[in-house]
């Protein structure tokens, strides 16, 4: 039976590592990658109140998309090979292929250096959530 539970707690956890990790690059890489972000991000009045909003944003889609990514992974757990961490990362390349190529959501065309930042990242994501899913393992 799925762990939902414990695979939650685990997505949400790695999910707001991961979205702190992916803001601090952004933040320090946002002209490369994304040419015009940051006078983008100063139409909301200043780039101070635009790095806030952005990182709030970020660890609440984090929190969000944790949770999802979470209760994916406890119900395909037992469909997954190898070990938990690696269960996590094949997990996690699925849904970046999903998100980033199918659906377009890392515009890889435009933005390569954007779409091999995102692919890194996610795969770390998968890892902190087959680490956390570990971690909260049964105590027996």
């Amino acid at each position: 039976m799925a762990e939902f539970g414990k695979g939650i707690k685990a997505g949400i956890l790695a999910g707001v590592i991961e979205g702190v990790i992916l803001i601090a690059v952004i933040a320090a890489m946002a002209e490369t990658l994304l040419p015009g972000f940051w006078a983008t991000m100063g139409a909301l009045g200043s780039t101070g109140l635009a790095m806030t909003v952005f990182a709030i944003v970020g660890i609440i889609g984090g929190i969000f998309s944790g949770l999802i990514f979470g209760a994916i992974y406890a119900a395909a757990y037992g469909s997954l090979p190898g070990s938990s961490i690696v269960k996590g990362m094949i997990l996690s390349i699925v849904m970046w292929l999903v998100f980033s190529v199918a659906l377009n959501y890392g515009t890889i065309a435009q933005y390569p250096t954007y779409a091999a930042i995102s692919l890194i990242t996610s795969l770390l994501w998968g890892a902190l959530v087959g680490i956390f899913w570990d971690k909260f393992g049964s105590k027996a």
